[in-house]
């Protein structure tokens, strides 16, 4: 499963859009990412459309979804996380994967800046889950987000 959480810093909007003599007030400012076609965990077929912190939330999870190579446009881009899931993780491979996500992540033109933890549960019945934690910033403000990935399941439970 994966938890995105994007949390942007209030902004004050431009006085024009203020009436006269009222005090300046903090908003929430939308995020200016773009529109795309919503596509996390697949295409969806009635073409919904997503746009700011949604459709970058769902950008970085295709990258961390999609094997390197799949993508012509891109071939040396993309990291499915999946791959690492139930293969013994040395510390040098838990820093190799750390590496790997930081790097998809930067990809994203709006995403500045990314720091990135890894952690690898033990082996249980269940199986094995990787843990992804990463703030990062982008011109709009800093973000944070958690993915979970075990073999069981991998989908976006909040975005935006």
């Amino acid at each position: 499963m994966i938890t995105f959480t994007w949390t942007l810093p209030p902004s004050v909007p431009p006085p024009a859009t203020l009436p006269p003599g009222h005090p300046p007030v903090a908003v929430l400012q939308q995020a200016s990412y773009g529109t795309d076609i919503s596509s996390y965990p697949d295409y969806d077929p009635l073409g919904t459309l997503v746009s700011g912190n949604v459709a970058l939330a769902q950008r970085v999870a295709r990258r961390l979804t999609n094997p390197r190579g799949a993508w012509f446009w891109a071939p040396n881009e993309c990291t499915d996380l999946r791959a690492y899931l139930n293969d013994i993780i040395t510390p040098d491979r838990q820093s190799s994967i750390k590496s790997d996500v930081e790097r998809e992540t930067l990809h994203e033109e709006q995403v500045q800046s990314v720091s990135v933890e890894v952690t690898i549960s033990d082996f249980s019945m269940a199986g094995q889950s990787i843990t992804i934690s990463a703030i990062g910033s982008t011109r709009d403000g800093s973000f944070n987000f958690v993915m979970s990935v075990s073999q069981v399941t991998l989908a976006i439970l909040q975005a935006g």
